[in-house]
């Protein structure tokens, strides 16, 4: 990738590094690689320190190759380029393996590695900026170098779409270099196909660590985690020394599928774009930046000073030695007995294997070190064997293979570890008489000062086993004296103990209910696992062959104790193969559920029967409450299986309440029905009411029964959640025609629950998953077993909870299915029609499909024209839903045109303080401020303001958005003190609602940003130039933790900042504020770009009131020269710059004169 290539450099000594030399346009670049066969953060970290220490690098780049993370928000092919990028309080890069464990074995990553410097991050912004209006040039580096280098063709190139595999993150390589061996129905449909073979650039953290990820579980938890989407080996140990950007080509999955095959064209993809990225940076950007690490001027090194033996220097007078140069460490010199000692610790706050290797390197090269001695504090591990206690002393010592020391967080992170479990069970075969008694009696005998107690159960019948157990709950002082209590409280008790069981001699009994053991639903991965391959009989050493298969089970079974047992013993006995069983599972989850083992079998038999046997109990119970919680169980079956909170319920039956006393059978799709509400009071325990108000009682005695059978689980906050296979089992214990009855009322209650109003964001977002799961489930015939229309109504009503909380491609899918249902019933000048187009046209312009959208909704409206009288409701609801998604598309003239006519119908024709009305001049009064009308905007809003201030509390949204857009309109028009009244209500409504609803508008939530950057703009037109930097300063400060350098939004607070700055005569701080505006916006505008203009001609100003006339007449001079080349002499924004050049030239002349 050199554009040219450069005679070696001299590196300074103790370099050991292998250098290239070359330029890539105006730059120069020494090339180094980690040494062959090592990797890791500790050799990168070495490669840099010694690169810094031998040339005056400024700037660096981290070029090579990672494992991508792929997902549906960020498609990462092999071959692709992933970049580092900061992102919140993290630099780009975060090592994930560097942390704490605690408690309970959670690791908690800690501490945060630097971000890249400034010139990189904004050559980095303005290369997103270029590929935005044209394609990048990856591809035409890539065919140069195949050109230059033929022989690289075959090895270095694309290596075809058919080897880029992306396999479930649980299934397993099945062996060999290549995945032909691999199940292609495990592979992970990634749509829509790429249609070219040149790599996409990606922009986010990448996770650096000290050891290889090679599983797709746990790549995708750290993924998660962390929100990465990229793994590799080196990048931590250069952030903190070494000023770079990372730069990684894709060539595996980090998962079990990970081969060499795409490493050569995916480092080249990397190299590619570190080309095209060098030649965007400013070689003065890069000339004006001191070295990463100062160099003095090359000169022949002296040898470090040999150290004097020990004898002739005196006790607490060794002086200080020379050192090389580039060593930072800080010594110690002296004696203990015959040895001289050098002491050097990590620096203050840092710590690990990079910074101890950093040290001792440093070290080596300063001194002739023989040996050394790590010395310092750890953390120990007590055991019998090992009585280590605090204050102890540690001293490493190699045992088999290892050294004396093992780096445990170095290697390959796959599937394996499985272990012991606590409690050991032992089973003795042998004839009768054999002496398998006595040798349980001499195991006793010899270890009876092991074990709290020692318990001997004859096993020979039901009812001996039974005394012995009631014996045993004696002389614990259990209180439940049966089997199940002894043994209950045997598996919870802290003391150990021994139980014998003797005379176990019927094949026919299952011994096993005699184990205690604790009552869990989810065990951990390895006990899973670990209990799997042993009820599934598979030998030992076949553990790690099989494991892949293993996770694949136990991930679809959830971890369910009992299912797990259950699969193994179904797979035990040759009815499938482990490999086999998800894929029988997913198809026949009913019947697999419900095997039944003879041995090692649950008390209640299967899975599902475990679970029958308390609804059982509820079903023949003649008490209310065991009704109501059969009929609340139905109803969770077709509801996510986390997080149902009561509230779902409670609006459900008092909007229900609504709808009952308002029916008629002329209602449109928007408005619920007499059906809906049959449905949603049908379960028993929704029938009753106080007033105006559902009597919750019944639903919380239903809910407290369900969880007293630990059928369902009622958390913190009281919201119902159940294990995956307990909710599965609800909806397939029941029948076909019972399953359509639950979906059917369970729909209906979601529908009446949801709110058209985002103050309820926060309840919307809690009833979305359910929602979700609601229409996942949905019966095949739904629409043939239910009234269509009401299925449609309940459709419509999803549709837009779905579009509000983001999720357009569900709303799309299901409104889509709703209008195709609805065009087989309904004329097609139907209003309920009409209405769920605009729908459908609303969730096409959210996911981006805008013309589609505009040219949906421009034939209805043409048809509408010919069908429909202008004043008709339903064709201006059509107008008006064109004419946002006209505004959404900055077609102002054009939204304008259409708003202005309905505004005008339905003045004639609906009172001043209609809703419709009151939207529609919204809606034009926005068109009016996007086309620059300030004047025209501030007229409608400040009639709507007025009239909503009769008839909204001062929190409603409508309220709150018609106050905020007629600010803006102030603003816009220079109206300063009048824009101060009403957007300082809005920021301080919205503060309050912060406060009150957390998760829907944080500080750094645009729209309350907006608004305090709105209020601040008004302040400085006032000349509040102080409350205007108090806010200002908030937004800058959450802007540079959420938004990237180059972002609209953040230089925006930037220039306002500056510009209150200026005000206040802090003229510095103003200076130092825009200056990095400026250059910012060099790198990523065109020289004419009017935000490019305003930041200089304020800059200008800054340097004026800083008594900085030469600089500023500069910068001026520059502006007026573009303005006049492209704006007309009567341009206010001309004049303006005008004047100012020709005010600051008088003030220079004045005072050169004086």
């Amino acid at each position: 990738m050199l554009d040219e290539e450069h005679p070696r450099l001299d590196k300074i000594e103790g370099d050991d590094n292998d250098y290239a030399f070359g330029s890539i346009g105006i730059h120069n670049v020494a090339v180094a690689c980690l040494p062959a066969g090592k990797m890791g953060n500790n050799s990168a970290a070495t490669v840099a320190k010694d690169m810094l220490r031998s040339f005056p690098i400024k700037i660096g780049l981290m070029v090579g190759i990672g494992g991508g993370v792929w997902s549906e928000e960020v498609d990462v092919r092999l071959g692709d380029v992933v970049v580092s990028q900061p992102e919140g309080k993290d630099g780009g890069v975060v090592q994930w393996d560097f942390g704490k464990t605690e408690q309970g074995g959670v690791f908690r990553r800690t501490g945060s590695l630097n971000g890249p410097p400034r010139v990189l991050l904004n050559a980095l912004q303005n290369i997103k900026t270029r590929h935005l209006r044209a394609r990048n040039k990856l591809p035409e580096h890539l065919s140069k170098m195949v050109m230059n280098n033929p022989h690289m063709a075959e090895k270095f190139g694309h290596q075809g779409a058919e080897h880029d595999l992306l396999f479930r993150p649980s299934y397993g390589h099945k062996g060999g270099e290549t995945c032909a061996e691999c199940d292609v129905h495990e592979l992970v449909e990634r749509l829509p196909a790429r249609t070219s073979s040149d790599p996409a650039i990606h922009y986010g953290k990448i996770a650096s660590g000290n050891q290889v990820v090679k599983d797709g579980v746990t790549r995708d938890e750290i993924a998660k985690r962390e929100g990465i989407i990229c793994f590799e080996m080196e990048a931590a140990g250069l952030m903190d020394i070494f000023p770079c950007l990372v730069i990684r080509g894709i060539c595996d999955y980090a998962d079990s599928h990970k081969n060499k095959r795409w490493q050569p064209y995916a480092a080249a993809t990397a190299a590619a774009f570190a080309k095209e990225l060098l030649g965007v940076i400013s070689k003065q950007g890069v000339e004006e930046l001191e070295p990463a690490k100062k160099l003095e001027p090359a000169k022949k090194l002296k040898p470090a000073k040999k150290l004097k033996p020990a004898k002739e220097l005196e006790p607490a007078k060794h002086p200080r030695l020379d050192k090389i140069e580039g060593d930072d460490n800080d010594y110690a010199f002296g004696s203990i007995g015959i040895h001289n000692v050098a002491v050097a610790c990590l620096p203050a706050g840092k710590m690990g294997n990079n910074s101890a290797a950093t040290v001792a390197k440093d070290m080596l090269r300063s001194f002739p070190i023989k040996i050394g001695l790590m010395v310092g504090i750890g953390g120990g591990v007590w055991s019998e064997e090992v009585d280590v206690r605090l204050g102890d002393v540690v001293v490493s010592q190699p045992e088999g293979k290892d050294g004396g020391v093992v780096q445990w967080d170095f290697g390959k992170t796959e599937q394996g570890g499985c272990p012991e479990a606590i409690q050991r069970r032992f089973i003795l075969i042998g004839i009768g008489g054999a002496g398998k008694s006595e040798v349980c009696l001499k195991f006793a005998e010899d270890n009876h000062e092991r074990f709290w107690g020692v318990f001997w159960i004859d096993a020979s019948s039901k009812e001996s086993a039974k005394r012995g157990f009631v014996r045993v709950a004696e002389v614990c002082g259990v209180q439940d004296k049966s089997v199940d209590g002894a043994r209950d409280w045997l598996a919870n008790t802290k003391h150990t103990w021994l139980i014998i069981l003797d005379n176990c001699d019927d094949p026919d009994c299952d011994y096993s209910r005699y184990f205690p053991f604790k009552k869990i639903e989810k065990l951990d991965v390895n006990d899973a696992t670990t209990l799997l391959l042993k009820a599934a009989g598979v030998d030992e050493s076949m553990w790690e062959a099989k494991h892949d298969d293993v996770k694949r089970v136990i991930e679809i079974l959830s971890l369910h104790a009992l299912a797990i047992v259950q699969a193994g013993a179904y797979i035990r006995n040759r009815l499938c193969t482990l490999n086999e069983y998800p894929d029988l599972f997913r198809n026949q989850r009913k019947r697999l559920l419900k095997y039944r083992p003879k041995q090692a079998a649950s008390t209640y038999g299967d899975v599902y029967a475990t679970f029958e046997v308390s609804a059982k109990v509820l079903e023949t119970s003649s008490e209310p409450e065991a009704a109501y919680a059969l009929d609340l169980l139905n109803i969770l079956a077709f509801m996510h299986n986390e997080g149902v909170p009561e509230s779902v319920f409670t609006e459900a039956w008092e909007y229900s309440q609504h709808v009952s006393n308002t029916i008629d059978e002329r209602s449109e799709v928007w408005e619920l029905s007499g059906w809906h509400v049959a449905q949603a009071c049908s379960p028993r325990f929704m029938a009753h009411g106080l007033s105006d108000k559902m009597d919750i009682i019944p639903l919380r005695e239903a809910r407290n029964l369900l969880a007293s059978y630990s059928i369902i689980t009622l958390n913190n906050d009281d919201d119902i959640s159940m294990h995956p296979l307990a909710h599965a089992w609800a909806k397939d214990r029941m029948e076909d025609a019972r399953q359509r009855k639950s979906w059917a009322i369970t729909g209906s209650i979601l529908a009446l629950a949801t709110r058209d109003d985002t103050s309820w964001r926060e309840y919307s977002k809690r009833l979305q998953p359910h929602v979700e799961v609601c229409i996942n489930l949905r019966c095949s015939d739904c629409l043939e077993t239910n009234p269509v229309f009401d299925v449609t109504r309940m459709f419509y009503a999803f549709g837009w909870l779905l579009l509000q909380m983001d999720s357009s491609r569900k709303a799309a899918c299901v409104v889509s299915a709703a209008f195709e249902a609805m065009s087989r019933v309904l004329a097609s000048k139907s209003a309920s029609l009409s209405a769920m187009q605009r729908l459908r046209a609303a969730c096409l312009s959210d996911l981006g499909e805008k013309n589609i959208a505009i040219k949906l909704l421009e034939e209805m409206v043409e048809i509408q024209k010919t069908m429909l009288l202008p004043e008709h409701r339903d064709r201006l609801l059509s107008q008006h839903a064109l004419a946002t998604a006209y505004i959404g598309n900055e077609q102002y003239a054009r939204a304008i045109e259409l708003l202005e006519e309905m505004v005008e119908i339905q003045k004639t024709m609906l009172l001043p303080e209609h809703r419709d009305r009151l939207l529609s001049q919204h809606a034009l009064a926005t068109a009016y401020i996007g086309n620059e009308q300030y004047a025209r905007a501030i007229e409608l809003l400040e009639e709507m303001v007025e009239i909503q201030k009769t008839m909204l509390l001062p929190e409603h949204r409508d309220r709150l958005l018609s106050q905020h857009a007629l600010a803006t309109a102030y603003i816009g028009n220079e109206q300063y003190a009048r824009a101060i009244e009403p957007v300082w209500s809005t920021v301080q409504l919205l503060e309050e609602m912060v406060e009150i609803q957390k998760t829907m508008l944080l500080p750094e939530h645009r729209d309350r940003l907006l608004s305090q950057h709105a209020l601040a703009t008004a302040y400085i037109g006032n000349e509040q130039y102080a409350r205007a930097i108090e806010l200002l300063e908030e937004g800058v400060k959450i802007g540079k933790t959420t938004l990237l350098p180059g972002h609209p939004n953040r230089l925006a607070s930037q220039h306002a900042l500056a510009t209150a700055y200026i005000g206040n005569r802090q003229h510095e701080r103003a200076i130092k504020l825009l200056e990095e505006v400026v250059e910012i916006e060099k790198t990523i505008l065109l020289p004419e770009h009017p935000n490019r203009l305003a930041s200089q001609h304020v800059l200008a100003r800054a340097y004026i009131g800083n008594g900085q006339h030469e600089k500023a007449i500069e910068l001026l001079e520059e502006v007026v020269e573009i303005k006049k080349a492209t704006l007309l002499p009567e341009d206010p924004e001309r004049l303006k710059s005008e004047r100012l050049l020709m005010s600051c030239l008088r003030s220079l002349s004045l005072a050169s004169s004086t």
